[in-house]
Parts: structure tokens; sequence; C-alpha cells
């Protein structure tokens, strides 16, 4: 007998503006502050527990001539006295699809993403066309928070999928000509753009930014008695939208520890099985300049840290069964760009531990097998890249600190395959 089929046929458009905004004024808390912001053009889920699903998805987000179509979230969080245990989240995401399947059965499908815009950098400056972009504005000048985390993710079109003892043989085309940009700073309505502001906290300060033009991610894992996924996939990816931008301005007058990071990937994709075999099928193309910009400034603090992290072009392959299989061709087109800074420092009075590292990369890919589960891997691959890749890292502090570290990486091509045993 054979098992139920599952269809779900999508086509969503969406052609319009998507904005949330959020504003929280916080004087005095004593337990939590927390703020989620999210803006999406086209959102799909789809799953199946038992029997095969087919998934055939069309999203298109923002008009052919630019002239609707951005996605904006924006968080905006000032403190006058504290406010506790802080968490802020802000996400814009244009197209999003994630199908689930589990049981035994396969899911196929092909998923087509569109997020319109004005192409061709070249011709347009950053921030020029449709833009996909998630903000937080932050400013607690004398305020204090238990721990502070904020994360600003924006992400033009994202395909995730999941199995669970079954088989995943999806077929993806993404394509961006969006600018998506993601920043963690304070607005001054005079000045404009300042730095992120916090005076106090005996805890962590974590701010985070993620760009992303496409991302796919994709999971098999065994089930309960131990039956194995396995992976057939064929992705396509291309983005020519303006830039892809990631930026981190903070500046904390007090804290344990302080931590800045942006990462930007124009293509992404990221492939992980356990138990089956592994076939990847992968061609990403990156037209849009592509930034990580991360500036961190404490007064004393215990640990502080700057990282950036900007990649045209990303792939990994990761397989925990027998057969794994990896055909790859990039091509960077576009400048790639990360640079970290950290300053500070109190000639009063000794900080310790501070670090910067920046790491910018045309195209990367990784792939490997188990050789404890009989692994054999099998790589095809092909890199280009036609354009400067460039990192930057500076320390600068004041006083007497414990230890220093930094870091910057540029590399056009970067590929590792290996076969090893698991950790």
């Amino acid at each position: 007998m054979l098992a139920p089929l599952s269809a779900a046929a999508t086509d969503q458009v969406n052609l319009g503006d998507v904005f949330s905004t959020q504003t929280l004024n916080v004087d005095t808390v004593t337990d939590t502050t927390a703020a989620v912001t999210t803006a999406t053009g086209n959102t799909m889920l789809s799953g199946a527990e038992t029997g095969s699903l087919n998934v055939p998805v069309v999203q298109v987000n923002g008009q052919p001539d630019a002239s609707f179509g951005n996605i904006k979230a924006k968080t905006t969080l000032t403190v006058a006295n504290t406010s506790g245990e802080t968490t802020v989240t802000t996400a814009a995401t244009g197209n999003s699809a994630e199908a689930d399947i589990s049981g035994g059965g396969s899911l196929t499908g092909t998923f087509v993403q569109t997020t319109n815009g004005i192409a061709t950098p070249l011709d347009h400056p950053p921030g020029a066309g449709l833009f996909i972009s998630a903000e937080n504005d932050i400013y607690a000048p004398s305020g204090a928070a238990t721990d502070m985390t904020a994360l600003a993710q924006a992400i033009a079109n994202s395909v995730s999928i999941g199995a669970t003892g079954s088989l995943a043989s999806p077929i993806i085309f993404q394509d961006n000509a969006a600018s998506v940009t993601s920043i963690v700073h304070h607005v001054d309505s005079v000045e404009g753009s300042e730095a992120a502001l916090l005076d106090y906290t005996a805890g962590t300060a974590a701010f985070t930014a993620i760009s992303v033009g496409n991302n796919v991610s994709i999971t098999g894992i065994a089930d309960a008695i131990g039956t194995g996924s396995s992976e057939y996939i064929h992705s396509n990816q291309y983005t020519n939208g303006a830039s892809i931008l990631a930026g981190v301005l903070m500046f904390v007058d007090d804290a344990q520890t302080v931590q800045g990071a942006s990462a930007v990937s124009a293509n992404n994709i990221s492939v992980n099985n356990m138990s089956g075999d592994l076939n990847l099928t992968n061609v990403q193309t990156n037209d849009s300049y592509t930034q990580a910009d991360t500036v961190v400034g404490a007064f004393e603090f215990g640990a502080g840290s700057a990282t950036a992290s900007g990649v045209g072009n990303s792939a990994l392959a990761a397989n925990y069964g027998a057969s794994t299989e990896f055909s790859n061709s990039q091509t960077n087109n576009a400048e790639v760009v990360a640079s970290a800074s950290f300053s500070g420092g109190n000639s009063d009075q000794q900080s310790y531990d501070a670090t910067a590292s920046s790491s910018a990369i045309g195209n990367g890919a990784t792939a490997f097998s188990c050789s404890d589960c009989g692994g054999v891997i099998d790589v095809a691959n092909n890199q280009v890249n036609n354009n400067t890749i460039s990192a930057t890292t500076m320390v600068d502090l004041t006083g007497v600190n414990r230890s220093v570290t930094a870091t910057a990486t540029a590399v056009g091509n970067s590929a590792t395959f290996y076969n090893s045993k698991p950790r």
C-alpha cells in the first residue's frame, strides 16, 4: 500500500510595504524587560508526520519596479534607571518558507523565492531600491541592566527544511535584488546615528546584527528508533541588490562582559545530516556589496570583544552518514568588507581582557563526512572571486589591561573538505 501524499501548493505575492515598530520607555524594572518585533512579507509553514509531502512554493516580495515592498522592523528601548534582565529581538524577512517531515516519508517540491528591488550595485549607492531592514535603537546612558541582549536580523529569502527519519529532496531557487540591513545603535534626532548606550551591568551586554541575502538551512536527524534521514538537494542562490550590511555601534560605561558582533552573508546554505546519504548540488552568485562593521567601546570592563564576519558565498555540507556528495559552484563579483574595533579603558583602574577580530571571505565552502560511519566524501568544487576582500581590526586602549588579542583574516576563496571521527 502506498503511503498517503500530502500536497501544499503555495503562491504568495506581497506588493506592499510591511512595517513593524515598537517603543519601550522604561523607568525601573526589577525582573525582566523583553521586546520582540518582527516584519515579514510572505511566510509559509508546512509539515507531515506520516506519509510524504510535496511542497511547490512560489513567493514574491516587492513590486518589480521597486516602488513598494519594503520590509522594516524597528525596536526602540530607553532606560531611565534599570531594566532588569533585558532582551530585545528584532527581525525583518522578505520571504520565509519552512517544511518538516517525519515518519519515514519523503519531502519533495520546488521552492522559488524572489525579492524584487533595484539591481546593479555599481549604479546605485548602498540602500538604493527596496530594503529589508531590522534595527535596534538602545539608549540607557544612566541605565543599568542585570544583563542586556539585543539582536537585529534581516534576511531577504529564507528556506528551512527538517527531516526526521525521512528523505528530503527539495529544489530551491532564491533571487534577491533588495538591500538588506541590520543595525544595533542609537538614533539621535539631531546628530543622526550614535552608539547604543548602557551605563552599567554586572553581567553581559551583548549586541548582535545579522544580515543575509539568501539563506537555506536543512537538517536531517534520526528518529527515536534510529532510522536515519537522507537528503538530495539542488540549490541555486543569486543576490544583486545594492548591499548586504550589518552593523553594531555600542558603548558601555561599566560592565563585566561587553560583546559586539556583526555578521553578513550574501548567499548562505547550511546542510546537516545524520545516518543517511547527503547529496548537495549548490550554485551561488553574489553581486551585492557585502559589509560587516562592529564598533565597541567600554570605559571599565572585565572582558570586551568586537567581532565582524563578512562572506560573499557560504556553503556547508556536514554528514554523519555513509555517503557525502558535494558539487559546489560559487562566484563572488562584489566587494566583501569586515571591520571590527574595540576601544576604551580607564587610566585610573585596570581593565582586563580585550579582543577584536574580523574575517572577510569571498567564497567559503566546507564539507565533511564521518569516518566512524563508513563515510565516503566526493567533492567537485569551483570557486571564483572577482573583487576586493578586506578585513580590518583595531584595538585602542587606555591604562592597564591584562590581555589584548586581535586578528584580521581576508581570503578570496576558502575550501575545506575532510573525513574524520565525530568528536
